[in-house]
């Protein structure tokens, strides 16, 4: 009887052990649920702890009152970084139609740079992505969100990620100083072929 005891104490500390070491293999090695590919023999040289914490979110999209005219929405976040992975959590406080939200944040860093996925825990067919291309300050981030409007219309706005409360004016002024750009509708010559006209081996 003590025989059987033994053994079965020995093949428990066997499985637990086994458990334990593939779940590390697995974490260390895993690429699994990553937004980026892993790159070969990079290292993030710099350490974004200073990116951690609570988060106010400011980012343009319509009224619903008025689809021509863009309004700020606003949200909080608390992100979380390890190493170069981003998790997080964010809601939205005065959006006009979405008011009982929650987003699970996903993300990565890569060479300065940050990418980031939202997705509705109410509705996980709901989503977006942001994008940061400087992550210096630890106090104010500019970037691009990119998803639909109230109206489903496809949609890309900056976006911005500040430690405190900001008025509209500052906001304003956030993005006459950034060096965030895009394309007016304008200036593409639609009247044109593309310059580089080849066929692609990844388009049918």
């Amino acid at each position: 009887m003590e025989e059987l005891i033994i053994q079965t104490l020995a093949g428990l500390v066997v499985a637990l052990l086994s458990g334990i070491t593939g779940y590390l293999i697995r974490k260390k090695f895993s690429t699994e649920g990553n937004i980026l590919p892993v790159p070969r023999n990079y290292n993030e040289p710099r350490s974004y702890g200073h990116l951690n914490g609570n988060w106010h979110c400011y980012w343009i999209s319509y009224d619903p009152a008025d689809i021509l005219r863009p309004a700020w929405i606003h949200g909080v976040e608390e992100i979380q970084i390890e190493k170069n992975n981003v998790k997080g959590i964010s809601e939205h406080i005065n959006h006009p139609v979405v008011t009982s939200f929650h987003y699970r944040i996903k993300g990565e860093i890569r060479a300065g740079r940050m990418i980031l996925t939202e997705t509705a825990i109410e509705d996980p067919t709901e989503f977006i992505s942001a994008f940061y291309p400087n992550l210096l300050s630890s106090k104010l981030l500019a970037g691009f969100w990119t998803g639909q409007d109230n109206l489903l219309r496809p949609i890309t706005g900056p976006i911005i990620l500040a430690r405190d409360e900001l008025t509209h004016d500052k906001l304003e002024k956030v993005l006459k100083n950034s060096n965030l750009r895009i394309v007016p509708i304008g200036e593409y010559r639609l009247d044109s072929e593309p310059p580089n006209t080849h066929k692609s081996n990844f388009i049918e």
